[in-house]
């Protein structure tokens, strides 16, 4: 019969207490660890907020640079004149609303009468797939215009069957504090 050599009690205790003091270093290497990789997220965390703000700085001025421009448009006089003839048919306004609709990367440009119906465009294929959505959409946003006599910038709109989107930014048109209609220009990315 084989012999079963037992370890001396001396041993075993030496490797319980070996044991035991492993459980604890292997414990705050594993918490060092996990804090670690915790202050790395949150570090992470805080640069995608930075970039998301500069994101939305770099938006929010280029908005306000493009409100700019349109309500500087809406009060020139060559536009405010055309619009008290009613010279929607003026190949110089025609013309002039031409070179800020390339000049500024504009899909297109409206002029809405007092009335609320188109004056001018500078683009009749001006569509997103579906003329009921965007005349609603318009007819809405120029009646807010009217309204409020001010400014205003849509919510981007998605292009039919593209990936790609559009806004539109509205100026009342002004003479003697009287609104003779409204400008607005489309944007698309």
């Amino acid at each position: 019969m084989l012999k079963l050599r037992t370890k001396s009690i001396t041993t075993q205790i030496v490797i319980v207490t070996v044991c035991l003091a492993l459980v604890p270093i292997v414990l705050l290497g594993w918490l060092a660890n996990k804090q670690k990789i915790h202050e790395t997220s949150a570090s992470e965390l805080l640069h995608i907020q930075t970039v998301l703000q500069n994101i939305t700085s770099k938006a929010s001025f280029e908005i306000d640079r493009q409100k700019t421009i349109i309500k500087t448009l809406a009060n020139t006089p060559v536009l405010i004149s055309s619009i008290e003839k009613k010279l929607n048919e003026n190949q110089d306004l025609l013309t002039f609303l031409s070179f800020y609709k390339n000049t500024y990367n504009y899909k297109n440009i409206y002029i809405f009468t007092d009335q609320k119906i188109i004056f001018l465009k500078t683009s009749m294929e001006d569509t997103f797939g579906n003329s009921n959505l965007e005349e609603a959409f318009l007819s809405k946003l120029v009646e807010k215009t009217f309204f409020q006599k001010s400014p205003q910038v849509s919510d981007l709109i998605k292009i039919d069957s593209t990936d790609r989107y559009s806004a539109f930014i509205t100026s009342p048109i002004f003479k003697n504090e009287k609104i003779l209609g409204v400008i607005v220009a489309r944007l698309d990315e």
